[in-house]
């Protein structure tokens, strides 16, 4: 499959689908302040150097940070974060 670039200015979509195997990801970016991406989909990994990904596998869900670099959960908003909060295992 091709790699294909879409700029929309204004849409509504009410579904969008990418079927490509492994390769079903879709990349956002780059950032402007950055030059980084985000690669959402599923299958294998995308990350690089200045790439983060959302994958989902057989359910499970990656949220990976781009090599070297680290997470942030609610750095932004200084919310509450709760991780497996009725579960036994915290690792």
């Amino acid at each position: 499959m091709a790699n294909v670039s879409l700029i929309v200015q204004q849409a509504s979509f009410q579904t969008t689908t990418v079927q490509n195997g492994d390769n079903s990801t879709t990349t956002y970016g780059p950032n402007t302040t950055w030059g980084a991406f985000l690669a959402v989909g599923s299958g294998t990994t995308a990350l690089t150097s200045n790439k983060a990904q959302l994958h989902a596998t057989d359910g499970n869900v990656h949220l990976e940070s781009a090599t070297g670099k680290n997470a942030y959960i609610n750095y932004y908003s200084q919310g509450n974060t709760y991780i497996n909060v009725q579960g036994e295992m915290l690792v």
